[in-house]
């Protein structure tokens, strides 16, 4: 039997990650997760006092941007944003209500 194997990033995961790197105040966690089945991407802004999440959740079949402070677990805003396109609007909208 012949198996392939699969490693690396997925699609969706460089696709986020782009979208990150591109945002003017945000950077790629340097945990984020990595690999074939990845379908999030964690981020960091203000100077590492804002974590969070872009990922897309299949079985409500939606996009979720999600952040807190570093210091306050309690603080999560979560935005649900249309399309990928629409996904750094909802990281511009997540660190403007934090």
């Amino acid at each position: 039997m012949n198996r392939t194997k699969i490693s690396g990033p997925s699609v969706l995961e460089l696709q986020l990650k782009q979208v990150i790197r591109d945002h003017p105040h945000t950077t790629i966690h340097p945990h984020s997760p990595s690999g074939p089945h990845s379908r999030t991407v964690m981020w960091l802004a203000r100077g590492g006092l804002v974590k969070g999440q872009v990922f897309w959740e299949p079985a409500e079949g939606r996009w979720v941007v999600r952040a807190k402070p570093t210091l306050n677990d309690d603080h999560v805003i979560t935005v649900h944003p249309g399309t990928e396109d629409d996904i750094p609007s909802a990281i511009t909208e997540v660190l403007a209500q934090l």
